[in-house]
Formats: C-alpha cells, sequence, structure tokens
C-alpha cells in the first residue's frame, strides 16, 4: 500500500521574504519555497524552491533585505532572497553551534545584524551574523526554550521556555537578565491539565508589551513593570495548548494571533482587548506563522498537516488553502 507523504506533514516553520514576495515553509529536512503571488492567484505553478536541509528544520528567519536563515539541529544555513527569486538553492553560508543544539526558535535584529536562537540546551544565543560568531550565551531557563523575539528600538530580547518561565535579556549589560516572569503562578492562566511551559513569546515593536502563552493561558502582559494586563481569551471556555501567541502591530493597526492546540485562529485587538474574528484552520494543531503587510496584507497559518491557510488582504479572511506537496 502506497504511503501518502502528506498524511505525515508538519509545518514547525514559516517565514516570508522582506518584500512579501515568497513564503518559505517547512516539514521535517525540507524547505519548499512559493512566490506569494502565484499562491493568491490560485496558480498551481507557485512552488520556486526546494531547499533540502542537512538535518530536520526547527526554524525560519530572514535577515532585513538578503538572507532567509534556516535552523535545524546544531547546524544554521543562509540562502540568499535574490538566488530563490531565480528558482536556485544554493547555500550562502552556514556556521554550527557546539553539540547538538536544537534550534527552535529564531528572529534577526536588523540594526546590529544579531541573530537571536533559542536553543534545546535551555539557552538563548546570540550570533554576530556578517562574522558568523557567537558573542554570547543567555543562562538561566531551567529548560528547552521555545521561542525567542527582539526588538532593536527596545533593546531587548524575550525568551519563553518548558520551564514555565519568560524572561527578557538586555545584551547591551554585562548581566544580561532583566526579569523573570512565571505565568502559571497567575490562578487566572492555569490550565492545570496542560503544565506550565511557555510556547511562544512576541514583543510590540516598542517593545512596551508582551504577549505569550503555551500549557497556561496567553495573556498581555506590560514589560517595565512586568504586570498581566488581561487575558487575550476571556471568554474562551475551553482549555488549549498555545503554540503561536503573535502581536501584528505595524500601520498604526495592533492585533494579536492566538493559536495551538484547537481548529481555530483566534484574533484579539492589542488595544482594547476585543475578539475581532475566528479563523477556522485545516490543521488540528496550528504550529507556525507568518505574516507581511506589504505589498499585501498576508497571514499564513500552518502546523499539523501539510495545508497551509492564507489570509488576506483581510487578516480575517481565508482566502486560500494550498498544499506542501503542490
Amino acid at each position: 500500500m502506497a504511503i501518502r507523504v502528506s498524511e505525515y506533514c508538519t509545518v514547525l516553520a514559516q517565514c516570508l521574504s522582506p518584500d512579501g514576495a515568497f513564503l518559505a515553509v517547512a516539514d521535517a529536512d525540507v524547505v519548499n519555497v512559493f512566490k506569494l503571488e502565484s499562491v493568491l492567484n490560485k496558480e498551481k505553478t507557485a512552488k520556486t524552491v526546494r531547499i533540502r536541509f542537512e538535518t530536520q528544520v526547527l526554524s525560519l528567519t530572514s535577515t532585513f533585505s538578503d538572507f532567509l536563515i534556516v535552523g535545524g539541529v546544531s547546524k544554521i544555513s543562509a540562502f540568499r532572497w535574490d538566488d530563490i527569486e531565480k528558482a536556485e538553492a544554493e547555500e550562502t553560508f552556514s556556521f554550527r553551534l557546539k553539540d547538538d543544539v536544537d534550534v527552535n526558535s529564531a528572529t534577526f535584529l536588523n540594526a546590529e545584524a544579531h541573530l537571536i536562537l533559542g536553543g534545546g540546551d535551555n539557552r538563548v544565543h546570540v550570533v554576530d551574523l556578517e562574522t558568523r560568531t557567537l558573542l554570547r550565551s543567555l543562562d538561566g531557563h531551567e529548560n528547552f526554550v521555545h521561542a525567542v523575539d527582539a526588538k532593536s528600538a527596545a533593546g531587548i530580547i524575550v525568551s519563553g521556555s518548558e520551564d514555565g518561565t519568560v524572561r527578557t535579556w538586555d545584551v547591551r549589560r554585562k548581566s544580561a537578565l532583566n526579569a523573570v516572569i512565571k505565568p502559571g503562578e497567575n490562578s487566572n492562566l492555569k490550565q492545570p491539565k496542560l503544565g506550565t511551559w511557555v510556547g511562544d513569546v512576541s514583543l510590540s515593536h516598542d517593545g512596551d508589551w508582551l504577549v505569550c502563552g503555551g500549557g497556561v493561558k496567553s495573556a498581555l502582559w506590560h514589560t517595565k513593570t512586568m504586570t498581566m494586563t488581561r487575558l487575550l481569551l476571556e471568554d474562551n471556555e475551553n482549555d488549549f495548548g498555545v503554540h503561536v501567541c503573535k502581536i501584528i502591530d505595524e500601520d498604526n493597526e495592533g492585533r494579536v494571533v492566538v493559536a495551538g492546540a484547537t481548529r481555530k485562529a483566534f484574533q484579539v485587538d492589542l488595544a482594547s482587548g476585543s475578539l475581532l474574528s475566528e479563523v477556522a484552520t485545516s490543521s488540528s494543531v496550528t504550529y507556525s506563522m507568518a505574516w507581511t503587510w506589504k505589498p499585501v496584507n498576508v497571514l499564513a497559518l500552518a502546523g499539523s498537516s501539510s495545508k497551509v491557510d492564507v489570509c488576506s488582504p483581510n487578516f480575517s479572511y481565508k482566502c486560500k488553502v494550498f498544499d506542501f506537496y503542490d
């Protein structure tokens, strides 16, 4: 009996190119890059490049203009977006962390040209991308790091871990740790059957606000005081593990997308806390999200299936579903 590979697909990571022209989607050791215009126009020839990676792909991010960054087990590789546009997939450069460290999450600080990595070794790693050298490894988490985010303007890095803590860091200081919060200690956030792990973290563009969720319910926090402001889904009666909890706040609009082990992606207004929409998802569990404002509003959601849900031009409207193996 033939095995359908698509039935075993799990999309852990996605990334959009800086100009919004391409969407990179990862399953196992493969990164497929799709031309977004073709996806939105429902063309069958949307896929432009397939990258076969050395290990399982755990994270994707992009520099401000030049590179798609692929994170796996210890290895991090860079591919030029210009080459991808030409349907080429040659690795431009790569480097490795010591030991077999899962690079679970990655984000890029453009002003500093620093790559921030969340590791399976319980650390947050700061890498100078121009020299490909490890600048610092931030210790403090007692279990592996699920997610990282960072903002140059605020000088802040935030990390969320399986240990149930969210930590903020300032690498400009010798003692980088700023603060530690334990969402699971807040009785309003507890989901007793799910634990206290933190699956995702995200900062507002000015660094003043933080959202996080996981085994704990998703919530909004003020980074200056590290106090919880409110639950993000106050009227939701069903507990679920949160794997996506991200702020979208550009062009004077702010919203938070919350998704995970439920067949819905919730969108909440950042300022008022009101529920903006519930988008049905093709996957029973959503693990990854990518979004852009330009050249057109696009939000992509994917997880425990080969299907990728695309919302455009309204983030609240699912206009297209395509398959990783198309």
